[in-house]
C-alpha cells in the first residue's frame, strides 16, 4: 500500500535479502537503527530510503517523513506476528 509524502503517492518496498546483506556490510542493521547516534542514523536513514524508495530523494522530506518511510520499510521487510500467524509460518525467536 503506497504512502503519501509531500502530496506524492510513494511505493514502499520491503528490502530483499540481498539488499538487508549488503546494508549489514555496510554497518547498518534495521532492527538498530534507532540505537545509532543522530548523525549515523541520518546517513543509514538515507541509504536505507535510497534502496526501498528509489523515487525518494532523502534530502526533500522532513526528519518525520524519514522515519515514517523507516517503519513502513520495517514493516515491508518482516512480517508482524500477526503476519506470521496467518501466514502459517513459525515466528523467529530472534
Amino acid at each position: 500500500m503506497p504512502i503519501e509524502i509531500n502530496g506524492k503517492m510513494i511505493e514502499v518496498l520491503g528490502l530483499k535479502r540481498g539488499q538487508i546483506k549488503t546494508l549489514r556490510a555496510e554497518g547498518i542493521e534495521l532492527g538498530k537503527m534507532m540505537d545509532m547516534d543522530e548523525e549515523a542514523r541520518d546517513s543509514a536513514l538515507d541509504r536505507l530510503i535510497e534502496m526501498a524508495c528509489p523515487e525518494v530523494d532523502p534530502d526533500d522530506i522532513t526528519p518525520g517523513q524519514a522515519l515514517e518511510l523507516y517503519t513502513e520499510i520495517s514493516e515491508r521487510t518482516y512480517l508482524t506476528g500477526e503476519q506470521v500467524k496467518k501466514s502459517g509460518s513459525p515466528q523467529s525467536s530472534t
